[in-house]
């Protein structure tokens, strides 16, 4: 993904931030690291990990709560 696009992505408003993930490596958070410490990272890595594994095929979408933020989970 191109920088840009994950910029123009963070400037939309109501976007605190992006988790990039492919499946087997630790997620890379952008626009997160100022609001969230090493914990919460974790723990939302988790429930992120959480969430994928459990997911049955066909979903397109998941939504959740984490701290103050609403959390949308895209396939």
């Amino acid at each position: 993904m191109k920088q840009e696009v994950v910029q123009d992505f963070l400037n939309l408003p109501g976007i605190a931030g992006i988790a990039l993930m492919d499946g087997r490596s630790r997620p890379c958070f952008l626009g997160l690291d100022q609001s969230l410490n090493f914990q919460q990272k974790e723990a939302l890595t988790q429930g992120l990990q959480q969430v994928l594994a459990t997911t049955p095929e066909g979903f397109e979408a998941f939504e959740f709560m984490f701290t103050a933020y609403t959390v949308h989970i895209y396939n």
